[in-house]
């Protein structure tokens, strides 16, 4: 089997901000068993159907294929205003087809952990009824909690993730 290739989306535009870290550990902590591919949303414009079909979509239409060529998508994101950042909001909306099907995690931070920004995507993508849950989001959160929490040296507190499993 090809080693395991993930996109990852982070939800803050900022080039330094704390998401885009905690994905980068992440993908760190795991690069031994999976590829992740940062998808970047910044130049992404808003959303309008009247794009579909047109020049104005090329910048959706650029993402699509790396999207595709992942088996999951990790979605790390900020909680703003009790939700998600407008721009996540915006290519979580638009790309939305092009991960169906697929293996969703989702990690968000905030005041309160960001549970509210997870509540907010939750509804809309969560899987059916009796749905058992489980691979590339469970292996994820497996070794980032496992690595958080061995340091020989000194102990360490794991950190708290709000994780829903999608499919």
């Amino acid at each position: 089997m090809s080693q395991l290739r993930i996109a990852v989306i982070v939800g803050s535009l900022s080039k330094q901000s704390i998401n885009r870290q905690l994905g980068q550990g992440l993908a760190a902590l795991m690069q031994d068993k999976a590829d992740f591919e940062f998808i970047d949303i910044s130049r992404l414009p808003v959303y309008n159907r009247d794009f579909d079909n047109t020049p104005d979509f090329k910048p959706f239409d650029d993402l699509k294929p790396q999207i595709r060529g992942c088996h999951g998508v990790l979605f790390v994101t900020p909680e703003y205003n009790h939700s998600v950042p407008g721009a996540f909001k915006n290519a979580f909306d638009s790309l939305g087809v092009e991960w169906t099907g697929k293996p969703v995690a989702f990690v968000s931070y905030g005041a309160d952990g960001g549970v509210r920004a997870d509540f907010h995507l939750g509804a809309a993508y969560e899987g059916p009824p009796g749905h058992v849950h489980g691979g590339i989001a469970a292996l994820i959160l497996d070794h980032a909690l496992g690595g958080a929490a061995s340091a020989p040296d000194k102990p360490r507190l794991t950190g708290t993730i709000t994780m829903r499993y999608r499919r």
